[in-house]
C-alpha cells in the first residue's frame, strides 16, 4: 500500500505496548484479580512487550516504516529516498554478496539522493553470479553519524534481491552397506552400519544414529493444527478448524507394507492416516530409509471438499529435550509468517529451543521461519539431526500447538520435557488486520479441497 499509494501515511498500531500489570514477578492482564467484565488480554498485542523490550513483530514494522526503499531489476538497483528532508549522502550503504546463506563478499559505498527522489545504480557483484546454487545481494543502510537516540550502526532500512537457478533437484547418492530388514508382529526394521529405524503400526517409533536416540517417546507423524494467535481467537478460529485438530490428534492409521531392491539400497514402508470419521479426507506417508541413514518422507495430503481448508499441513517430531539448538538457512531473523515476512531475510541464522518461545501476554503460536532450505538441531556434545526441503516452514519449540493452545498464561505451559519439531509444507497467516473478527486473506491461506504434497528429508549425525 506504501508504494501503491503516494497518499497512505501508514497503518493503525493497536497497541503500541502490551498493557499488563507486573505482581509477584508475574505479568497480569484483564481478568487476573477477578474483575468482570473484561476483554482479558485484547489490550497485550503491541509491537513492544509490557517490559519495553521488542516483539517479533517489530521487525515487520520497522521495514514497512523505514526511510530508503531498495528496488532490484536484475543488473541495476534503485534506491528510493522516502524521507522529506534528509539527503541520501548522510547514511552509509553496504551491499553483501551471499552464496547459499554464506556471506562472501561485501563493500560500502555512498550516494547522493535528494528527498523523495530515485538514485539508480548498478547492482553489486551482479557480475558474479552463477547458475549454480542460491545468491543473495542485500543492501543495508546505515547513518554516518549518531544522533541522540540512534547509534551509526543501527541499521535504517534493507532490502535483498533472491537469485534461485532454475535447477532440477537431483537424488543424492547415499553410500554404505545394504540394509538389514527385520520384522515381528509388531515392528519393522532397518539396520545400517551406524543407525537404526524401527517402525510400528502407527509409523516410525525410533530413530538411532551413532548410538543417539533422538525420537522422544511419541510417534512422529503429520499435523495439522497450529495455536491460535490473538487474532485467531477473536475470529472464531476454533469454531472453524476444530476439526482439524482432531485430526492432528485422533487418526486411524493403516500400515500399508514396505518394499525393497534386491540389493537392500532402500526401504520404503507406507501408511494411510483416516484423519476424518465419515469423510474421505486422509494422508499416505511413505518413509525411504537409506544405507547411510538419510530418511526421506513423502507426505500426501488428500481432503475432502466439504471441510475447511487446514491451518497447516507439517509433520511433527518430539525429541529428547537435550536437542536445543538450532542453525538454519531461511527467513529471518525473527520469527516469520506468510503474511509477516517482508522485513524478514534470506540467510542462515540459529538460536536456542528456549528462546524460540515467544512470551506473549497469552500463549500462542510463535516460534516459526519461512522460507527454510535446511536447518540442524542439535544437543551440546554436537550430535543432531539434518533437515532438508527445496522451502518449508520450520520451527523447534518445547511444546505442541496443544500444549500451547491450553495455556492462558506462560507459567501454565509444562516444565519442558521435550523438544517439538514441525516441519511443513506452510502454515496459515497470523491474520494481522485487527484482533476482533477480521479473518486471514485467501492468498494465506492453504487451498482448500487441493491434494497437498510435501517432502523433506532428515538424518542423524
Amino acid at each position: 500500500l506504501i508504494d501503491q499509494y503516494p497518499q497512505y501515511q501508514g497503518g493503525f498500531i493497536w497497541d503500541f505496548v502490551d498493557q499488563a500489570i507486573l505482581k509477584d514477578g508475574k505479568l497480569h492482564y484483564g481478568g487476573d484479580f477477578g474483575e468482570r467484565p473484561s476483554d482479558y488480554d485484547f489490550c497485550g498485542n503491541g509491537i513492544v512487550f509490557a517490559d519495553r523490550s521488542l516483539t517479533p513483530r517489530m521487525q515487520e514494522v520497522k521495514y514497512c516504516y523505514q526511510p530508503i526503499s531498495f528496488y532490484f531489476e536484475d543488473d541495476v538497483c534503485t534506491i528510493k529516498n522516502r524521507n522529506l528532508f534528509t539527503d541520501l549522502n548522510e547514511y552509509i550503504f553496504t551491499c553483501q554478496l551471499s552464496y547459499e546463506g554464506e556471506i562472501v563478499d561485501e563493500i560500502d559505498f555512498e550516494i547522493d539522493g535528494e528527498p523523495e527522489s530515485e538514485v539508480t545504480i548498478p547492482t553489486p557483484f551482479f557480475d558474479r553470479l552463477t547458475d549454480e546454487g542460491e545468491y543473495t545481494i542485500t543492501m543495508y543502510a546505515y547513518l554516518k553519524e549518531p544522533t541522540e537516540c540512534i547509534d551509526n550502526d543501527h541499521e535504517i532500512a534493507h532490502g535483498q534481491m533472491i537469485l534461485t537457478p532454475d535447477m532440477e533437484i537431483e537424488e543424492p547418492k547415499h553410500e554404505g552397506y545394504s540394509l538389514r530388514i527385520s520384522y515381528d508382529n509388531y515392528t519393522l526394521g532397518a539396520v545400517g552400519e551406524n543407525f537404526h529405524a524401527y517402525f510400528g503400526a502407527k509409523g516410525l517409533m525410533d530413530y538411532t544414529y551413532g548410538g543417539v536416540h533422538y525420537l522422544h517417546n511419541r510417534i512422529a507423524g503429520p499435523n495439522f493444527f497450529r495455536a491460535p494467535t490473538q487474532n485467531d481467537t477473536a475470529n472464531m478460529y476454533g469454531f472453524r478448524y476444530g476439526q482439524w485438530l482432531q485430526a492432528s490428534l485422533y487418526q486411524k492409521i493403516q500400515y500399508l507394507g514396505y518394499e525393497t531392491d534386491e540389493t537392500f539400497s532402500f526401504m520404503k514402508v507406507k501408511y494411510r492416516h483416516e484423519l476424518l470419521p465419515n469423510n474421505p479426507t486422509s494422508v499416505d506417508i511413505t518413509y525411504t530409509v537409506f544405507t547411510d541413514g538419510e530418511i526421506k518422507v513423502d507426505m500426501t495430503l488428500t481432503p475432502s471438499d466439504t471441510i475447511i481448508e487446514a491451518p497447516e499441513f507439517s509433520f511433527m517430531l518430539s525429541l529428547d529435550k537435550k536437542f536445543d539448538y538450532v542453525t538454519y538457512y531461511g527467513y529471518g531473523p525473527e520469527e516469520n509468517y506468510v503474511d509477516r515476512n517482508c522485513g524478514a531475510l534470506l540467510g542462515i541464522y540459529d538460536y536456542d529451543v528456549d528462546s524460540n518461545f515467544t512470551e506473549y501476554l497469552m500463549p500462542q503460536e510463535c516460534g516459526n521461519r519461512g522460507g527454510v532450505r535446511r536447518a540442524v538441531i542439535e544437543d551440546e556434545y554436537g550430535h543432531g539431526l539434518y533437515f532438508e526441503a527445496e522451502e518449508c516452514e520450520f520451527s523447534a519449540l518445547r511444546y505442541t500447538p496443544m500444549e500451547v493452545e491450553n495455556a492462558k498464561h506462560a507459567e501454565e505451559l509444562p516444565e519442558p520435557y521435550q523438544t517439538v519439531v514441525r516441519i511443513g509444507l506452510a502454515q496459515m497467516g497470523v491474520a494481522g488486520d485487527n484482533t476482533w473478527g477480521a479473518l486471514t486473506h485467501d492468498e494465506f491461506l492453504l487451498p482448500k479441497g487441493e491434494v497437498l504434497h510435501f517432502t523433506f528429508r532428515m538424518k542423524g549425525y
